[in-house]
């Protein structure tokens, strides 16, 4: 899966960025390659309740490979084909590649993530040696690889070049922010307030997440149209300040709460903050480098997010761990009051990420994307 991502998406992403010159159409479809994530993951729930329900849960992994075979063959099809490959050049392309680069890089964030995510499985939680040893040495490592990357390799797996540009800078931390507490603290947390604390039916949590992908659509579709009047910094400060409220919304949530009074509007002021946040920071991605770049600076981009990702999931478990002594036991599921309050403590640290990447926007320099009109793009 890991291998999938990291192929399609910086590809597909490099692939629009470099055909698409800056304009109003590049807005549009930039803006309908956005709906993807978060569209995705909240159709994943949906389509794998379905099958849950109809089959069992193999039937998901069936579904899938239907799915992806027949995307394949649509790309094999429809997309330009590319030049014939020079073997020659090829083998001297894979022979200038970063490999010690993308040793380094992967060796520190599995580190991290293994220290933030294994943390709840220890007894002694941070006190534990091997914990606080295995983040030390991620969070060393990932000085080196930025020391590395801007000295050694006449062909870095991450240039650095794309770091001087302050929007860049600015963009991939709000994003990284953002995405910490999108996929880390508010879905895996409405995951467990609808399957633990609500006890509902595989099916009937599908439906609630269903919300996204609409809500979604509708927040890229505006994006496109919008991008070249309205500022990249208040597209940004929208997006954060929707991620803001959601987290209120779930702060405030109580138990016996209509979902259409609560977790209703939290999924949608999330969405509105995933899709504006991604869309413009992934436009300033793409047009901080070189076209020979494109696919690098969306690989850097995903990377941040699918990191950021996981570093969110493993401080939200923490933290629910710390505020719940029954996180994670036998007897959980006994206890969902305490859990749920201990959820709270979640949404609060969330509430300050959110917070932070909001008070970076007003730094940022962006002005509005896709102003100049392309008839032939």
């Amino acid at each position: 899966m890991g291998i999938a991502v990291a192929c399609g998406t910086p590809a597909a992403a490099g692939f629009l960025g470099s055909t698409y010159k800056d304009s109003k159409r590049k807005n549009m479809a930039m803006s309908c390659f956005g709906i993807g994530p978060p569209a995705g993951a909240a159709s994943g729930f949906f389509m794998g309740g379905v099958c849950i329900v109809v089959l069992n849960w193999r039937a998901i992994h069936y579904f899938l490979s239907i799915t992806f075979l027949l995307l394949s063959l649509l790309v094999a099809f429809n997309l330009p084909p590319d030049e014939k490959i020079d073997w020659a050049k090829a083998k001297q392309i894979f022979k200038g590649m970063d490999y010690i680069g993308a040793f380094i890089s992967l060796s520190a964030f599995v580190l991290i993530c293994f220290a933030l995510t294994q943390v709840d499985a220890t007894s002694k939680r941070w006190k534990t040696p091997y914990i606080i040893a295995t983040l030390i040495i991620g969070i060393f490592l990932v000085g080196v690889f930025v020391v590395y990357e801007s000295k050694v390799p006449t062909n870095p797996l991450m240039p650095m070049t794309m770091f001087a540009s302050k929007n860049f800078n600015l963009s991939m931390m709000i994003a990284s922010l953002s995405w910490m507490v999108f996929f880390g603290f508010l879905n895996y947390n409405a995951t467990l307030f609808f399957e633990d604390i609500k006890n509902y039916k595989t099916m009937v949590v599908a439906c609630c997440f269903l919300t996204q992908p609409i809500a979604g659509t509708l927040v890229n579709v505006f994006a496109g149209f919008t991008m070249h009047i309205i500022p990249g910094r208040i597209m940004m400060a929208i997006g954060c300040t929707g991620f803001l409220v959601a987290c209120i919304i779930w702060a405030t949530n109580s138990i016996k709460r209509n979902y259409f009074l609560g977790p209703f509007w939290a999924f949608c002021f999330t969405i509105i903050g995933a899709e504006l946040i991604y869309n413009t920071a992934n436009r300033c991605a793409l047009s901080s480098v070189d076209r020979k770049y494109q696919s690098r600076a969306a690989g850097t981009f995903n990377t941040f997010c699918q990191l950021s990702s996981s570093v969110g999931l493993g401080l939200s478990t923490t933290v629910l761990a710390s505020s719940f002594k029954y996180y994670g036991k036998p007897d959980q599921l006994d206890h969902i009051h305490e859990m749920f309050e201990g959820m709270k403590y979640v949404y609060y640290v969330a509430i300050g990420l959110t917070g932070l990447s909001l008070c970076l926007c007003p730094f940022l320099r962006l002005g509005v994307l896709g102003k100049t009109r392309n008839p032939q793009n």
